[in-house]
């Protein structure tokens, strides 16, 4: 009788693990939809904010933060890098 109630007390906890590992995975997946929404291209950046690509460059050379998967990755800049060092620019 003991035997079966923590079976059943743990097949319990098993299925609300399970449910809780497909939430987590969901909210994984929108989050990383987010991010991929808000991170752009150094061509998306410069058309955008009407910039040339050697303004983009200077920004880079003073701090802007970018993404850049290895030596010869494509680089990707987030919106929000871009807003916070304009941001930082224009009041430093």
């Amino acid at each position: 009788m003991r035997i079966e109630k923590a079976k059943i007390s743990n097949d319990y906890f098993v299925k609300k693990i399970r449910a809780l590992e497909k939430r987590v995975k969901k909210l994984e997946n929108i989050l990383e939809e987010k991010v991929l929404q808000e991170t752009f291209t150094v061509d998306e950046i410069c058309d955008s904010y009407n910039i040339s690509r050697s303004t983009f460059d200077r920004y880079r050379k003073a701090g802007l933060k970018v993404s850049q998967s290895g030596r010869n990755g494509k680089i990707m800049v987030k919106k929000s890098e871009v807003e916070k060092y304009l941001k930082n620019t224009k009041n430093g």
